[in-house]
């Protein structure tokens, strides 16, 4: 597969959502991705497959570390190796420290996190309003 990954732009959000509402149970809407992109903490990169978008990966720069907001993948890539792809560039891209929160079901999630030496620091009780399901905290420290 000759996956590109670029910054994302307001005409991907479309895309970005149909992904969006079938990996997460409580989806985000266009108005927040928007105002994600037009704020310089945010950023917004998504996996290409030609002109589709197949996967992305939400970071937040919080000065001296990056942590991973969001990343998915659309159902028909899953297990392809684009999460994968999309954590490495950003890992390479932003030489800190990596943080993140993952649902204490999310195995899939948890293990791709582990291949990247993110390891486990805490949890957060009823981390998740929707489920009130807890979260693992992960680090992962650069190099």
């Amino acid at each position: 597969m000759n996956i590109k990954i670029n910054k994302l732009k307001s005409n991907d959000i479309t895309q970005l959502l149909d992904i969006e509402t079938v990996s997460f149970i409580t989806p985000w809407d266009k108005k927040l991705y928007n105002s994600m992109l037009k704020n310089n903490r945010y950023h917004l990169y998504g996996a290409f497959l030609d002109i589709n978008l197949i996967g992305y990966i939400v970071l937040y720069d919080s000065i001296d570390i990056i942590e991973v907001i969001k990343i998915a993948t659309s159902k028909n890539y899953r297990k392809t190796g684009v999460a994968s792809h999309l954590l490495q560039f950003s890992i390479d891209k932003y030489n800190l420290d990596f943080m993140l929160e993952v649902r204490t079901s999310n195995i899939n999630a948890i293990n791709l996190y582990k291949k990247f030496n993110f390891k486990d620091i805490s949890i957060r009780k009823n981390y998740y309003k929707d489920t009130n399901e807890d979260a693992v905290i992960m680090k992962r420290e650069a190099k």
